[in-house]
């Protein structure tokens, strides 16, 4: 260590000898393993066993002079992966640059015999160019990023089925964030193409995401006509939690609308019916008569028996009308004939007992009649006595009216509409009397000639009329056999 040798090594091969020495006397085993190793080994290593070594270290050591558990010192990388880099176990290396290179990709290590290159270098340029991502879109990109806007209204327009407007909707389903016009867009053109299935996935995935904006969404009533015509009815029950709220805010059109959705839907909300009531009652006169229509229908369908509203419906109609005869009605706002016959029909499914009204409309329908004016046709007609008779109101007058029509004019009659004019007539009007004899007897031939086109109801309304009169037979043999049959080729229908 004298020979030229800086002090920091001299220091730091003494400091090594006297650690391995101190190892071996405290290690009887390893000196039993030197005293063991022969000859060449002991004589080298012989001085250790009994002092420290402080002689001068060779100036190119062998494995012989350095020690056994030198020779298992390691040297490599310190990144635990020795020997050939298996980037498919350990992953790829960092990268070196400051920028990633698109062109500079591992292989891997499979077999390369029946490699095909199929790498196609790109320009010189674009090769030499560093790739840097960048937060701003081309135009071209941006435009094709938000050309869903008009590619899916586009698509629902030119949808002509149920189908075609739900793949439209489908195909766009991952565009975000659609608006609620959206969302109002495809229920509207579902409505116009006639409906779909109320359990396609394609309605659920719609109504799902709709779901949750329900709070949002301000034309409650237009939405829950939407919901009642497709008969999504969970979603019209949900939705229903946040119409009270706003049912101040909306105009007449829009609460009868309101009331309209949920008597369609079957959807018995007692206070959204009784807040539609107290709100709709002062501004009855701005309401069409097509609205007061639906408005005593969707009482009718919920069996909501609110007589106070009805009440001012069956004086408001009335008024109209009285307005009309005397030539002072505005104009759109007198109603037609069917529509007294409609909302006559709402007031018995109430048991609504409105003598004056039903007055009114018998009336309105002989007047008609002998004037043979345009206005009660053969379903208004057999409407109004089927009401007059779940009533028990009995209106001889207008059930003489309406047979003495049929007697001259029973070609224009269907067989359904007969069936219900004569369970109406024939508990009122004896059977004894020539002429109203006669007109039973054309009546039931034709429910005989066109039993084939009655439904169920139709069947049991000429089933009643035909036991009425025809205890034994005697006015139309045969009948019983061919409304019986008729029920045998409808055992599969449930209407």
């Amino acid at each position: 260590l004298s020979g030229g040798r800086p002090p920091c090594l001299a220091h730091a091969a003494k400091m090594l000898s006297a650690s391995f020495g101190r190892l071996l006397r405290s290690s009887p085993v390893a000196r039993q393993s030197l005293a063991a190793a022969g000859a060449p080994g002991q004589r080298a290593l012989g001085p250790c066993l009994s002092a420290p070594w402080c002689g001068a270290l060779p100036t190119h050591p062998d494995a012989t002079s350095c020690g056994a558990l030198l020779q298992q010192v390691r040297h490599g990388p310190k990144d635990g992966r020795p020997g050939r880099l298996q980037h498919h176990i350990f992953g790829c290396d960092r990268a070196k640059g400051r920028y990633y290179y698109r062109f500079h990709k591992l292989i891997g290590k499979w077999n390369w015999r029946k490699y095909t290159e199929r790498y196609i270098a790109p320009r010189a340029l674009e090769n030499r160019q560093r790739w840097i991502p960048t937060t701003h879109a081309t135009y071209t990109q941006m435009r094709q990023s938000k050309s869903w806007y008009w590619r899916l209204p586009k698509a629902l327009a030119s949808a002509t089925t149920s189908d075609e407007v739900l793949e439209a909707w489908i195909r766009f389903r991952h565009k975000l964030p659609k608006k609620t016009y959206h969302y109002f867009k495809v229920l509207k053109r579902l409505v116009d193409v006639g409906g779909c299935d109320a359990t396609d996935w394609r309605l659920k995935f719609i109504t799902s995401r709709l779901h949750y904006i329900h709070r949002k969404v301000l034309n409650y009533p237009r939405l829950a006509k939407y919901y009642a015509q497709l008969r999504v009815t969970d979603e019209l029950e949900h939705l229903s939690r946040f119409i009270p709220k706003m049912l101040p805010k909306y105009s007449p059109q829009q609460l009868v609308l309101t009331a309209h959705a949920l008597g369609m839907a079957r959807l018995q909300d007692k206070r959204i019916f009784a807040d539609v009531a107290r709100l709709v009652e002062p501004q009855l006169a701005a309401v069409s008569p097509s609205d007061l229509v639906r408005l005593a229908q969707a009482y009718a369908a919920v069996e909501v028996c609110h007589y106070t509203l009805l009440g001012q419906i069956s004086a408001q109609l009335q008024v109209r009308v009285q307005q009309s005869c005397e030539g002072q009605a505005p104009p759109w706002t007198c109603p037609t004939f069917t529509m007294l016959t409609e909302v006559a029909e709402a007031f018995a499914c109430l048991k609504f007992q409105d003598y004056s009204y039903t007055e009114m409309c018998s009336k309105q329908a002989s007047e008609l009649l002998q004037a043979g004016l345009p206005g009660p046709n053969p379903p208004a007609l057999a409407r109004l006595c089927g009401a007059c008779a779940r009533l028990k109101i009995y209106e001889v007058r207008l059930f003489e009216v309406v047979l003495a029509h049929i007697s001259e004019h029973w070609y224009d009659y269907p067989a359904v509409s007969l069936a219900e004019i004569g369970d109406a007539v024939a508990p009122v009007l004896p059977r004894e009397l020539e002429n109203v004899r006669e007109v039973y007897k054309t009546m039931l031939g034709v429910i005989a000639t066109d039993c084939d086109t009655l439904s169920l109801k139709g069947i049991g309304l000429a089933a009643r009329f035909m036991a009425e009169l025809d205890h034994k037979s005697e006015f139309m043999p045969g009948l019983r056999q061919l409304l019986a049959r008729r029920i045998i080729e409808m055992r599969d229908e449930t209407k």
